[in-house]
């Protein structure tokens, strides 16, 4: 990521005072911060926005925690997923890391150095996406480049090959005619016509 650019968070939950909470433990981490009070406003928010982590809520009216990080990994799959609950709805919360491929699990009430070590980690994982497929990209273009580069010189071999195959049989044609030649010329000086 360049030095320059924040790492994005969007925070999810359907209680103005949870997401008010969150914005404060986050506020000194330098993270450039996004919020919504539903899933639906959180998946507008990911097609406007880069963003890095979604940290949600479990239970939200509507669309749940588990449904909102679903589509989140189907749509973004680079961006890192956390869940967190104030429920013990251990069904839930596995149905949630099995589908939705969540990177935390987090619980309620958090503790404001876990979280945010939490969130740390889940931006080094969408980091280290966002680079693998950085490089994947260049590996992509590289190997195209090459593959034009082989063609290329595989062509001008064959061009090569050709003029040099023309060139063989142009110095077989004149061999032949100065061995008759020559031969014509040792017959007339030997006398024998």
């Amino acid at each position: 990521m360049d030095s320059n650019v924040k790492a994005a968070v969007l925070l999810v939950d359907d209680e103005a005072a949870i997401l008010s909470a969150l914005q404060r433990v986050f506020r000194k981490s330098g993270y450039q911060i996004h919020t919504a009070e539903s899933g639906e406003q959180a998946l507008d928010v990911l097609t406007r926005e880069a963003v890095d982590v979604v940290l949600t809520d479990m239970r939200m009216p509507g669309m749940d925690g588990s449904e909102l990080l679903q589509r989140v990994r189907r749509n973004w799959p680079n961006v890192s997923r956390v869940l967190m609950t104030g429920h013990a709805d251990l069904n839930q919360t596995i149905r949630a890391i099995n589908e939705a491929g969540i990177h935390h699990y987090i619980g309620k009430p958090w503790d404001d150095d876990e979280l945010l070590s939490v969130m740390a980690e889940a931006l080094d994982r969408a980091l280290v996406y966002r680079e693998h497929q950085r490089l994947l990209q260049v590996t992509q273009t590289q190997n195209a480049r090459l593959t034009d580069l082989t063609n290329a010189l595989e062509a001008k071999v064959k061009a090569r090959t050709a003029e040099l195959q023309d060139v063989n049989e142009k110095l077989e044609r004149t061999n032949k005619s100065l061995t008759r030649a020559y031969r014509s010329t040792i017959k007339v000086l030997s006398g024998h016509y």
